[in-house]
C-alpha cells in the first residue's frame, strides 16, 4: 500500500464506500470483504496523515448496566 498515492487511496476509499452502501441496500451477505478492505485503506490514510489509530473497544459483562422491570 505504501506505493499508492493519497489520491489513489482516497479514490479506492470512495469506491469501497459506494460498494458497501449498495451491499447494505441489497442485503448482500458478501459485505464483510469490502468492509475489511476499507478498514485497511482508512488505516493507511490515517497513518500517512499522522492521525492516531483507533483503539479496539472491549465490552465485558462487568461494564454493562442492565436494568429490567417486571410487572409485580
Amino acid at each position: 500500500m505504501s506505493e499508492m498515492s493519497m489520491e489513489q487511496l482516497n479514490f479506492r476509499r470512495s469506491i469501497l464506500g459506494e460498494i458497501i452502501r449498495q451491499a447494505k441496500a441489497d442485503n448482500d451477505p458478501r459485505i464483510d470483504e469490502p468492509k475489511r478492505q476499507l478498514r485497511i485503506i482508512v488505516s493507511e490514510i490515517n497513518k500517512r496523515l499522522g492521525l492516531p489509530e483507533p483503539k479496539d473497544t472491549a465490552v465485558g459483562l462487568d461494564s454493562i448496566d442492565i436494568v429490567s422491570r417486571f410487572n409485580q
